[in-house]
């Protein structure tokens, strides 16, 4: 079985191999009751081999542990990193401080023999120590591969989500609207576009600076972001005060119902707006406009119905 030791000194069984007439361990957090040389650094440095479990070798804990799982004997190998099992392979003295050694000792691959005590054999603490090695090596790949794969979702993150306001950016709201437009254009289903920009934006961050500007920008994210219910429903920030609202699947009337509800939560957040010229709170205006694609258009023809809606909006009423 392979030990993966956690904080504290216990450790939890993460896979096995047992004979059927044998209680298994898989998945069990076991306590921190092992003998001193199965701590790093001291445990990269042997194989520990207990002949018989009453070995005086051994604390009353670890005895117990023993004959709770009816073990006899037992064979005990590290599962080290790449750097250790280098070291171990040429038979070299490490040197490393104890931090990083305890960082690089990543667990036990151990043998337990339940029917009757046993001597282990020389050939087979080798084989052990082998396998030990070939598992030291195949988790650190398995590591490496999540590291890499967190890393490149963190990419992903940074390179579509708007760094101020944590929506999708032009970028991705580029990407988003063209994918979306060519899939409901072979499903002739409708496709809405909300364009939002907070009124009298400049006029804000005159009066009370760009930090505070930059905070009611997040504020009004927030409150867009929170009135979209759908997954697949795209909030992103189009440029400065101007946010963007992709519905798939969305009629006219459905968007409408939509526009209203995210002025309605901009509105909520009341914050103070001395110079704007509509409200004494910041208010949003929006476009909207609604099409079922077609192949031969382009999704910036959306784009511009929904701007030219908004610029209605900005200079009439509150939704174009």
């Amino acid at each position: 079985m392979i030990f993966c030791l956690g904080a504290g000194g216990t450790s939890k069984v993460m896979t096995e191999a047992v004979a059927s007439e044998w209680p298994p361990l898989l998945g069990q957090i076991l306590p921190d009751c092992f003998p001193g040389e199965f701590d790093p650094p001291e445990c990269d440095q042997v194989d520990l081999i207990i002949p018989e479990a009453a070995s005086n070798r051994v604390n009353d804990c670890f005895n117990d542990f023993l004959e709770q799982m009816g073990v006899k004997s037992k064979l005990v190998v590290p599962v080290l990193d790449s750097e250790h099992l280098h070291s171990r392979r040429n038979n070299e003295q490490i040197t490393q401080t104890r931090s990083a050694q305890t960082k690089a000792f990543w667990g036990l691959l151990v043998a337990h023999h339940c029917a009757k005590p046993r001597q282990w054999q020389q050939w087979e603490v080798d084989w052990l120590s082998a396998l030990a090695t070939q598992a030291g090596i195949a988790i650190e790949q398995s590591q490496l591969y999540e590291q890499l794969k967190e890393a490149n979702q963190e990419l992903h993150r940074l390179a579509t989500v708007d760094g101020l306001t944590q929506v999708a950016n032009r970028r991705r709201f580029d990407e988003y609207l063209v994918q979306e437009w060519r899939r409901l254009a072979r499903q002739q289903a409708p496709l809405s576009l909300i364009m939002c920009d907070v009124d009298f934006f400049k006029r804000y961050n005159d009066t009370w600076g760009h930090l505070a500007g930059d905070d009611c920008l997040k504020q009004v994210a927030t409150a867009i972001r929170g009135a979209i219910e759908r997954p697949a429903d795209l909030v992103a920030r189009y440029g400065g005060e101007e946010f963007a609202v992709i519905l798939p699947y969305t009629d006219a009337d459905g968007a409408l119902c939509v526009a209203q509800k995210l002025r309605a939560q901009v509105l909520s957040l009341q914050i103070p707006h001395s110079s704007s010229s509509v409200n004494s709170c910041v208010t949003m205006s929006v476009g909207v406009a609604t099409a079922i694609p077609m192949w031969q258009s382009a999704p910036e023809q959306l784009i511009a119905a929904a701007d030219g809606a908004l610029y209605c909006a900005k200079t009439g009423g509150a939704i174009g």
